[in-house]
């Protein structure tokens, strides 16, 4: 069931965007022909094909999607020249393929799969040892492959992911920290707080990995909800949290809404991680977290969003707030979902087709074409597909929702 369109204009208008995604995907694959990541690569262009493909049944489009993995499953430096990571290289192929062999386009390959479940025990260590609990490029990436083997039935490792970041960890009190290693350096007494390389992806992953190991996760799931409430809700800000927590002291805000970073995705995961642990105290903390970053006022000064990629802009506002609609039946959700997706079209108004933004040297902001998953067309085209079907077991745990 999908939570949106309900006027049928609303649907075509939709389903045109996505198809021109997808037709530009096809015309620019080539140009990403030396990048098999998922992040900005051929992986991510060949999911949001196949789904497109599954939509709209198109062969053509899943076999574009099919020769897009393929090129990147037997890219020839994949092993070599590209990190073993979720976003930025093998783990991330070999996610793709998992799960495209359980969705039934691809044929498994045990024996390649194997081989590369053992080189990730190598990994596993190393990021132990060097505390990389990363989602993006690090031990979580690692997890969220391991959790699509596992729904085959293919490995047992999701659980020595969940030691690994136990042990990554450093308990203060009641509370369970992980220090800051976004951009590979460790820092000792900072804490992000966000999603895409902070405390609330690994509230996420728990609560997903929750049946491998309850009672492991369940005492991380409150070290990190007593972390969260430690710092405050900030009642007389926008934002109800920082970015870090740098030695004691609030870094970073006002905090924008996006997946990477922001209240969103940290009430989304406080929200998530209530229902496994059968809390209904911490599920109300976070669906009133939700509706309080929900119901900020849209523009860039309140939100921080400048365009519609799906790791800082629209389409990743989209796509938590639909997914959110599986998690709370308060209709302020669902009305939600069809603001963003209003102002999804409005910010097209401003940037046209280019679905990447960042400041230029003088701090003005430059938009360019960018056709991969993270902070492309592709992403955006992935979030748009959700409005129109159930997508609660799709390619959503990618991004961990």
């Amino acid at each position: 069931m999908s939570c949106f369109p309900s006027e049928r204009s609303e649907l075509a208008a939709l389903e045109k965007e996505i198809i021109g995604i997808a037709e530009s995907t096809i015309e620019a694959q080539d140009e990403y022909g030396g990048n098999p990541t998922l992040s900005g690569g051929m992986c991510g262009l060949s999911l949001f094909l196949f789904y497109a493909g599954r939509y709209f049944r198109s062969e053509r489009y899943i076999g574009h999607a099919i020769l897009l993995f393929e090129r990147c499953l037997y890219y020839k430096g994949l092993m070599t020249e590209y990190s073993p990571t979720l976003y930025g290289g093998s783990v991330g192929v070999y996610w793709l393929f998992q799960h495209f062999v359980g969705m039934g386009l691809v044929d498994g390959n045990e024996e390649l799969f194997c081989a590369f479940d053992i080189s990730l025990e190598t990994q596993i260590e190393e990021c132990t040892k060097t505390r990389n609990y990363d989602l993006l490029y690090g031990l979580l990436g690692i997890g969220v492959y391991c959790l699509e083997r596992s729904k085959a039935g293919k490995t047992n490792r999701v659980n020595n992911v969940l030691l690994a970041l136990y042990a990554s960890s450093e308990r203060i009190g009641d509370r369970l920290l992980w220090y800051d290693r976004s951009d590979g350096v460790l820092r000792n007494g900072t804490v992000d707080l966000g999603f895409a390389h902070g405390l609330a992806s690994i509230l996420m992953f728990c609560a997903k990995a929750y049946h491998y190991n309850s009672q492991l996760c369940r005492e991380m799931i409150y070290g990190i909800y007593h972390a969260y409430i430690a710092v405050g809700i900030r009642e007389n800000k926008t934002d109800s949290f920082p970015y870090f927590i740098r030695d004691g002291q609030e870094h970073g805000f006002p905090g924008r809404l996006g997946w990477c970073y922001g209240d969103l995705t940290i009430a989304y995961a406080i929200l998530a991680a209530g229902r496994p642990a059968g809390d209904a105290a911490m599920i109300q903390d976070g669906e009133s977290l939700l509706l309080r970053a929900l119901s900020r006022r849209y523009e860039k000064d309140y939100t921080g969003v400048e365009d519609n990629g799906l790791c800082h802009g629209c389409a990743g506002i989209i796509k938590v707030a639909g997914m959110a609609t599986y998690l709370s039946n308060d209709v302020r959700i669902h009305d939600a979902v069809r603001v963003w997706t209003e102002v999804y079209w409005k910010v097209k108004k401003q940037t046209g087709n280019k679905a990447y933004s960042e400041h230029g040297t003088t701090g003005e902001m430059i938009y360019r074409m960018e056709h991969g998953f993270l902070q492309g067309t592709a992403g955006i085209g992935l979030s748009l597909l959700s409005l129109l079907v159930d997508s609660r077991d799709d390619w959503s745990n990618l991004i961990l929702l």
